[in-house]
């Protein structure tokens, strides 16, 4: 499919959401909704009057949300004339690159403060926010995820991950990755992996993380900005600060497939199950985003 281009600054991340939408967010202040099978775009959403980048965008339920950069969170809600009315504003302190996630289908969470930092809840139906629960890791938040049995894990700058259960909201396990900077980090059912600003990723199994698996890439691709796994968990995608994008069996840790669509960045990718169908989606600084069907057989 051919990318949809065009978009100033570059395109800093995106977001899927029924029935075909897909949010993009750029690093001038914009918040962009097409149509993922026309490429058509169906709004602008919103544009920063001073064009602070946006550094995160979802989609929940009739719910979308939009992460300016140190400054706000904005909730919007889908109406019945299928336009998107903001509900709530949320004044956001400095985080830096860790991007706001959805949670349980009910909540954003979000890290504040300078370490040691914050999760911070956004009730999406109510607008209320709470203290969700505090990090015993004292340096700079990069990114976060949540896996499907419940747990919430933080990737630093000083290459820790934090883990912990979201029940009790206590801090369980620390990782230690090496000295270099957490990029991102993508979970499945089994394995959790994690991208650094060097080769390789680490990988883990959910019920062992003192054993890491690694995935070797190219050194010339050099660090790992964005990954996620196929709705079955098999491979594992992940985008890279030259562009590049690489799928790898997550059994056999091989490269399976190698693309170079973009020329900067790889900012975010995506992979999900979106009505009988597998998409994938992937933003990058060169101000294009590619979108890929994989119908199902």
């Amino acid at each position: 499919m051919e990318p949809i281009k065009s978009l100033g600054g570059g395109a800093t991340c995106c977001a899927l959401g029924p029935p075909d939408r897909l949010a993009i967010g750029t690093a001038h202040g914009s918040v962009q909704i097409f149509d993922t099978v026309t490429q058509l775009r169906i709004v602008n959403l919103y544009d920063d009057e001073e064009n602070r980048p946006i550094l995160a965008v979802g989609f929940v339920d009739y719910y979308l949300w939009v992460h300016v950069r140190n400054t706000c969170i904005l909730v919007y809600r889908l109406n019945n004339e299928r336009r998107y009315d903001l509900i709530s504003r949320h004044e956001v302190e400095h985080v830096g690159f860790c991007r706001s996630i959805a949670f349980d289908q009910t909540r954003i969470l979000y890290a504040e403060g300078d370490g040691p930092s914050i999760c911070m809840s956004i009730l999406l139906d109510q607008g209320a926010v709470e203290e969700y629960s505090r990090m015993v890791e004292k340096d700079t938040p990069m990114c976060m995820a949540t896996s499907v049995e419940g747990r919430l894990i933080v990737g630093f700058e000083n290459g820790n991950v934090s883990v912990s259960r979201l029940e009790n909201r206590k801090e369980a396990d620390t990782i230690t990755l090496g000295n270099t900077s957490v990029f991102c980090v993508a979970t499945s059912s089994k394995n959790f992996a994690f991208g650094l600003a060097k080769p390789p990723i680490k990988m883990f199994p959910v019920d062992d993380l003192q054993s890491p698996i690694l995935i070797e890439y190219p050194p010339w691709s050099e660090g790992c900005s964005s990954m996620a796994f196929s709705p079955n968990g098999k491979q594992l995608l992940a985008g890279f600060w030259d562009g590049s994008m690489r799928v790898f069996s997550v059994a056999k840790q091989s490269i399976l497939l190698h693309l170079k669509f973009h020329t900067a960045t790889v900012t975010q990718v995506l992979w999900s199950d979106v009505t009988g169908e597998e998409r994938v989606v992937a933003s990058s600084n060169d101000g294009r985003v590619s979108v890929w069907d994989f119908r199902k057989k």
